[in-house]
């Protein structure tokens, strides 16, 4: 990365179910007074999530886009 970019990445094993969520996450500093974030998450509980700062005027936005594991009802035929 460079000095004004980081990276991190997780990987975490849920005791409830046994299912594993990785997680990779950026950040990276627009000028001096902003700031920017990605976070990707992928496992039972994925999502998307987008966030903006701006510090000297105290001006923050942030998204997220969940992803639910449902099941898809698969048409059926009549004989």
């Amino acid at each position: 990365m460079s000095r004004h970019a980081t990276a991190t990445m997780g990987l975490a094993m849920s005791l409830r179910d046994g299912s594993i969520n990785l997680s990779n996450s950026w950040n990276r500093q627009l000028s001096t007074t902003s700031n920017a974030s990605i976070e990707l998450s992928l496992g039972s509980d994925s999502s998307v999530a987008v966030g903006w700062r701006k510090k000297d005027q105290k001006m923050a936005a942030a998204g997220e886009i969940r992803l639910l594991d449902t099941p898809v009802d698969s048409p059926q035929t009549g004989a």
